[in-house]
């Protein structure tokens, strides 16, 4: 029997895995809201739950810097 081999996922670093605070604050402006420092909300965020939010997740974010709710994705 052929034993199965455990796939490897990349782990992306720092400056690939996160965009650009413009890039953010567009995405949140599609979504029709601005949060205030957007960039460094969502670092603490991460660095807190260990979260990445996706696009459509910023408008989760309170502006305590924690997430409102589950629904970002976890890793």
């Amino acid at each position: 029997m052929k034993r199965l081999r455990k796939r490897r996922r990349r782990v992306r670093s720092r400056a690939e895995a996160w965009p650009s605070s413009e890039k953010l604050s567009r995405l949140a402006h599609i979504q029709g809201t601005i949060i205030q420092g957007q960039y460094f909300l969502i670092k603490r965020v991460t660095r807190l739950s260990s979260a990445i939010i996706q696009p459509n997740e910023l408008t989760n974010i309170d502006n305590t810097g924690y997430r409102r709710t589950k629904s970002a994705h976890i890793t």
